[in-house]
């Protein structure tokens, strides 16, 4: 029975313990600063879920939940950017992973009409343009 005891707050322990590995506060993400060491950040955030480098450039990016542990947590993606394994920049967005650089831009509606005004009092005349099929059959 003693055993059984043991077990259970063993694995107990451990479940707790793993909740807590992907929690990062608001203390902790503040108090990351330009130039801290990759082991330095580390030592704060753990290790990064993923890692993107060109050069003397290197990327982590990490996906934590802010806030409490408990129910009001929030997820959040911090991006931390190393140029000779020191810190230049970070970047957090709420969510995991980072938004669109670019905002989907719907373009307005084409018309492929023309109005030509004459100067001398003539009705409006309408000259229709290729559309880009046409032009390119016209063009081959």
């Amino acid at each position: 029975m003693k055993k059984i005891h043991i077990m259970l707050c063993l694995a107990l322990g451990i479940l707790v313990s793993g909740c807590f590995t992907s929690y990062v506060s608001t203390k902790q993400m503040m108090g990351i600063n330009q130039g801290m060491t990759q082991s330095q950040v580390e030592s704060v955030l753990g290790k990064p879920d993923f890692r993107r480098f060109d050069g003397d450039m290197e990327e982590w990016e990490f996906h934590r939940d802010n806030g409490t542990p408990v129910l009001t947590s929030e997820p959040v993606t911090i991006i931390v950017q190393f140029v000779n394994r020191e810190v230049v920049s970070m970047d957090t967005f709420k969510g995991y992973g980072r938004p669109s650089p670019h905002p989907v831009v719907i373009p307005p509606p084409v018309s492929n009409t023309v109005q030509v005004f004459p100067d001398n009092n003539e009705p409006v005349k309408e000259i229709r343009l290729m559309t880009d099929s046409e032009f390119k059959s016209f063009h081959r």
